[in-house]
């Protein structure tokens, strides 16, 4: 029976029992017919909620008509005189999907206006939500914004396949070179798999030694540096161990001076939050990753593309290769 059938027909038989309810003069009986009540009603409920769920997904797939690409950006999110502090999960020409703080009472059909950072004001309208977040449609007529929004997609998804390709490249390369070193016995392959983190005396935020930290700095650099010229939007480019310890930082990092800015110091470091354990523990092909980071002081989009390093088939850690959005 098609979903529309359906619903008539539980509609018939909702309002037959609603009937007999109003003349039921027993209670047993008007118990019963209660019961057949809150059941039909539940099995309606059921049939809408079914009905609602897949002209979202038709929405949805609809909107997945223009080409998406994850892109982190803040902006803000305008309806009438309410305000809503949002953030980007993906954008397309057709539309963006938002994770917007306080924005509840927002439905379906709502006229909204996103003001993206380097991208200007887009005018959209609310046409679901779901677990994932707010899903925005934006309107046909919008040249000069659309123009930026197209441009800003464009490049996203450009550099995006070019670092990953870089990446996983640069990952390959590194682990060659681990390889040859044991090989050629300029360092042993225990000596290069050293979790034994020694803290360096008088540095603050602490720094540490491996076995392997003196080996990584002759190494790594003429394979991580050229990295940097890949595009102006790359931030950083290094290898890092399983535990997310970086033995050789970028050299544009040394070089910074150290007063003032110990929050800038990464360089045999062992960086432990979410983001880094992720990149270093990454075994899959490449992985993405978007996050807020400082930069001079202010509040940036970074994106990056993580690439394991392995010795001889064994996970060694991985490559970390940051841009800009």
């Amino acid at each position: 029976m098609a979903k529309d059938d359906m619903q008539g027909a539980l509609l018939s038989q909702l309002q037959r029992y609603r009937s007999m309810a109003k003349s039921a003069g027993d209670s047993l009986l008007w118990n019963g017919i209660r019961q057949q009540i809150e059941i039909l009603e539940a099995k309606l409920a059921r049939l809408q909620d079914m009905r609602r769920a897949a002209l979202a997904e038709a929405e949805a797939d609809e909107r997945r008509s223009s080409d998406r690409v994850a892109a982190k950006i803040r902006g803000r999110l305008e309806r009438g005189d309410r305000n809503f502090q949002i953030e980007t999960v993906d954008l397309s020409e057709g539309g963006a999907l938002l994770l917007a703080k306080g924005a509840r009472g927002l439905v379906k059909g709502d006229p909204v206006k996103l003001d993206l950072s380097g991208i200007g004001e887009i005018k959209g309208e609310v046409v679901a939500r779901s677990r994932e977040g707010l899903h925005l449609r934006f309107l046909e007529d919008q040249i000069s914004p659309r123009e930026r929004l197209l441009q800003a997609i464009s490049r996203v998804g450009h550099l995006e396949g070019q670092f990953i390709e870089a990446a996983q490249a640069i990952a390959a390369e590194i682990g060659a070179a681990f390889e040859s070193a044991v090989a050629e016995g300029q360092i042993s392959y225990d000596d290069l798999f050293d979790t034994d983190y020694r803290p360096i005396a008088g540095t603050e935020p602490e720094q540490y030694l491996t076995r392997y930290a003196a080996f990584a700095e002759e190494v790594l650099p003429p394979i991580q540096e050229p990295a940097l010229k890949l595009d102006e939007s790359v931030v950083f480019c290094t290898a890092v161990d399983q535990n997310g310890y970086l033995p050789s930082d970028n050299r544009k990092f040394l070089r910074r001076p150290m007063i003032g800015a110990a929050a800038t110091v990464r360089h045999r470091r062992i960086a432990d939050d979410a983001v880094s354990l992720a990149a270093a523990r990454n075994r899959r092909a490449f992985l993405l990753q978007s996050y807020e980071d400082r930069m001079k002081g202010k509040p940036v989009q970074l994106k990056e593309v993580d690439s394991p390093i392995t010795v001889t088939g064994r996970h060694w850690g991985g490559l970390r290769l940051a841009f800009e959005l």
